[in-house]
């Protein structure tokens, strides 16, 4: 977990999924987190590069998404929690993401139900 004491947390949003991404943009901002969404693979690559996100969120279902590249991009940049999410009917996709190393991996639906919790255990340590 990254040390945010100095300054407001931030967000990293993997998705070209405009329907979750606003329920998730309303939730960071609640928990005072900022946000930046990207909706390619290759544009999180970069915005990994050039910023430090504290928290990393990954729909799997988004184009030209590498998710082991991104996990180690993020890692070497400086450890940061990985959370990705998919179709709970995807069990193939879900798996990979674990293998890839991603912090914490969940169904589309659990992640929208808990997003609260994840952002409050990612971002403060708070269970």
């Amino acid at each position: 977990m990254v040390d945010l004491k100095d300054r407001q947390p931030s967000v990293l949003l993997i998705s070209a999924d405009l329907f979750l991404g606003s329920r998730i943009r309303g939730a960071v901002s609640a928990s005072g987190a900022s946000l930046s969404v990207v909706s390619s693979g290759q544009t999180a690559l970069s915005r990994l590069m050039e910023d430090q996100y504290a928290l990393i969120l990954v729909d799997l279902e988004t184009p030209g998404i590498d998710l082991v590249e991104i996990v180690r991009t993020a890692d070497s940049v400086i450890p940061t929690s990985t959370v990705a999410y998919g179709p709970h009917v995807k069990e193939r996709l879900l798996t990979a993401a674990k293998d890839a190393g991603c912090t914490e991996v969940l169904s589309r639906g659990k992640f929208d139900a808990t997003i609260g919790e994840i952002l409050s255990r990612h971002l403060t340590g708070n269970e």
